[in-house]
């Protein structure tokens, strides 16, 4: 997986994105490296930066503790679709904006399901109704006259958003809404009026990506959501999800100012639902094939993909549905490395539906993945990057014959 840097210090989702080398053979030197990737940020209006200096902003929220649903119904096993069909809904009858304290009793908005959403669907899509420079441009001076030049319609969104109040606000009102509020994108820092009203959940039931084509933010379904359940993504890189409950809120409360209170984490707070030693087990896995040879990889071929299974497996039981790329990603390189055709064409259609689920089907599409499904030659691991079959395994096949 390859991911790209965040523009600023806000709390950037960062999306599995196919990578066309195989990351032992990277770690190894075997061949270079064409990095791709994909991030956006995010942030509601209900949570604010954490932070005083302007050159690094960052959403670091302060925010009473937020709270989402387990949305999840009972999902096929990802690792054996080969196809997904995408529901382009009409976001003003899919979601509508609640006050939290009618639903959970904490203060804020958040994002409610008004009708049952499939695993996949573009929920919203929204373009900035502002930009600022990105931090290399971040002046209090200049923030002030990009906002005296806008419209009496953008001043009046820009001021229905969040500011914050707390000892660590930044004094001047304006600065304080956009480190508060900002995303990401591509070189800018866009102000969105309804994305900035979604919550955190360490088990996030969304996720969105910035096209850059259309100047617009997609947020997508990453399971199935339930009408009436709260639409929520994460604020914390996607690694961070793995780690420990322990650990995530030390990263959520210095980071962003607040102690989360997601269905997850309540559910760890009362008892270990066993959620903790999945993550503890798929960290392991993940650490096992990381450090896998060329020669083992040849050798074990079904171990590992046994492994991978279970990995695939232990992310949909958690809930983590974006970590599950560079599960399909491993598949896909190991069988393309190989020069398994069939293997190959079944792994690059496994890694289309995923990132068609978490991504969107034009992102998707971006990648080579159709092509290497059609023809598997044109992975770039397919054949000079193939390994050989350690001697003893060419004497077997002599001998079978």
């Amino acid at each position: 997986m390859i991911v790209c840097k965040p523009f600023s210090k806000h709390p950037v989702q960062y999306f599995d994105i196919p990578n066309e080398h195989l990351t032992f053979f990277v770690q190894r030197g075997a061949i270079s490296t064409d990095p791709k990737g994909v991030c956006a940020s995010f942030n509601r209006e209900s949570v604010s930066a954490s932070q005083d200096e302007l050159p690094h902003v960052v959403n670091e929220y302060e925010t009473p503790a937020v709270e989402c649903e387990d949305s999840s119904r009972n999902l096929k096993d990802p690792a054996h679709n080969s196809e997904i069909h995408m529901a382009n809904l009409d976001d003003s009858t899919v979601y509508e904006v609640q006050d939290m304290h009618q639903t959970t009793q904490k203060a804020g908005r958040g994002l409610f399901a008004t009708k049952d959403i499939p695993q996949g669907s573009l929920i919203l899509k929204e373009s900035p109704f502002m930009a600022f420079p990105s931090r290399s441009a971040f002046r209090v001076g200049a923030f002030r006259e990009i906002y005296q030049d806008t419209s009496s319609a953008q001043k009046e969104k820009f001021d229905h958003l969040h500011e914050r109040k707390d000892r660590l606000a930044h004094k001047d009102r304006i600065v304080n809404k956009v480190m508060t509020n900002a995303i990401p994108i591509q070189d800018d820092l866009g102000l969105f009026s309804t994305m900035a009203m979604i919550n955190h959940c360490c088990a996030p039931n969304a996720g969105w990506t910035w096209y850059q084509d259309e100047r617009k933010m997609h947020l997508y379904a990453y399971t199935d959501i339930l009408v009436g359940t709260q639409i929520t993504v994460s604020y914390v890189y996607c690694d961070d999800l793995l780690k420990p409950q322990s650990d995530r809120q030390r990263i959520l409360s210095r980071k962003f100012g607040f102690i989360c209170m997601c269905e997850t984490c309540r559910a760890l707070s009362i008892e270990d639902s066993g959620r903790e030693a999945q993550l503890r087990e798929y960290r392991a896995m993940r650490r096992e094939w990381k450090r896998l040879e060329i020669e083992e990889i040849t050798t074990k071929r079904h171990e590992i993909l046994q492994l991978l299974q279970k990995a695939l497996k232990i992310l949909n039981e958690v809930r983590l549905w974006n970590r599950q790329g560079q599960v399909y990603d491993f598949i896909l390189e190991m069988n393309a490395a190989m020069g398994r055709p069939k293997d190959t064409r079944s792994a690059a259609l496994d890694c289309l539906a995923h990132y068609t689920r978490v991504l969107g089907r034009e992102r998707a599409l971006t990648f080579p993945l159709e092509a290497v499904s059609h023809d598997p030659t044109q992975h770039t691991l397919w054949p000079t990057t193939c390994p050989k079959l350690p001697k003893k395994a060419k004497n077997r096949r002599r001998a079978r014959r």
